[in-house]
């Protein structure tokens, strides 16, 4: 810990508990971000570890629909890698049940605060900025070039439909249930990793 005793998010030490804790608790809470906003590119080297075991995300570029050269690898809602389960104890543990249980929550609070995140990303397609994601990439006599993207509508409209807006509380459960089961070693992940591993020497 800093010589002067103060407390700080990002420099300390903790237990294997707490750190095990902390690394499940920011995975729930990125899984809900990575899936309303499509973050893409999450290989590893856009996921970094702090000092008490919370997995931090960095490079945000990629998300509501573009993806890296314009082609979608990363099929899941996010990303869930058996090596980081591993991390809290495998699926039969109990920080799994709670990473569950959190995500589930997760899902239910941005459900019903979708109005606040829909007007920002509507303040954002309004602005005229010119974002990676509201641009696409095309052929054209051989090369890339980036055009205007999906209408600003349909991104708008996607991302409310993320929300599951006409699902109750219980069938928003079983929708996480299936979404947690689908991302947990999906093939697209692990495709994506390798394709890292082969083009830019990352480790999956």
């Amino acid at each position: 810990r800093p010589s002067d005793g103060a407390s700080s998010p990002f420099v300390g030490e903790v237990s294997l508990e707490e750190a095990q804790r902390n690394c499940m608790h920011s995975v729930a809470a990125y899984a809900v971000v990575q899936y309303i906003l499509q973050l893409k590119d999450r290989h590893n080297g856009n996921i970094l570890i702090d000092s008490v075991g919370r997995m931090v995300h960095i490079d945000f570029a990629y998300m509501l629909g573009w993806a890296p050269g314009g082609i979608t690898f990363e099929k899941s809602a996010f990303k869930l890698t058996k090596d980081v389960v591993d991390v809290w104890g495998g699926r039969s543990s109990p920080l799994w049940d709670e990473f569950v249980e959190l995500v589930i929550a997760g899902l239910l609070a941005v459900q019903a605060h979708h109005a606040l995140i829909l007007r920002d990303v509507e303040l954002i397609a309004a602005s005229g900025a010119r974002f990676p994601f509201l641009k696409e990439v095309v052929e054209l006599g051989g090369f890339q070039m980036k055009t205007l993207s999906k209408s600003k509508k349909r991104i708008l409209q996607l991302l409310r439909r993320r929300f599951k807006l006409y699902k109750s509380p219980q069938k928003l459960r079983s929708f996480a249930l299936m979404m947690i089961e689908d991302a947990y070693e999906n093939f697209w992940t692990r495709t994506y990793a390798k394709f890292q591993l082969l083009t830019n020497g990352i480790p999956p």
